[in-house]
């Protein structure tokens, strides 16, 4: 696999999430489930520290447990976190 597309891509995520400045991301399954998309998520998470350094990385396994991860570690209105 030749890494430099992909270098690229990270570069322009990091700047994406300096810019934005989010309180968290959420990591899908469908990125880091799958062997062949491991440079990728290697990627992803670089971009997200070095981007956004106090954003809470989070992770589901499916399209159904996103909100579930948001809740674990994200203030909801009127709730609490599970990591308090």
């Amino acid at each position: 696999m030749d890494p430099a597309p992909h270098l690229e891509k990270g570069r322009n995520l990091e700047k994406y999430f300096a810019s934005k400045k989010p309180a968290g991301v959420v990591v899908g399954f469908g990125v880091r489930g799958h062997p062949e998309h491991t440079y990728l998520f290697e990627q992803l998470v670089k971009a997200v520290r070095a981007g956004a350094p106090k954003a809470v990385l989070m992770f589901n396994t499916s399209p159904d447990t996103t909100l579930e991860a948001l809740k674990r570690w994200l203030p909801v209105p009127g709730g609490s976190t599970s990591s308090s």
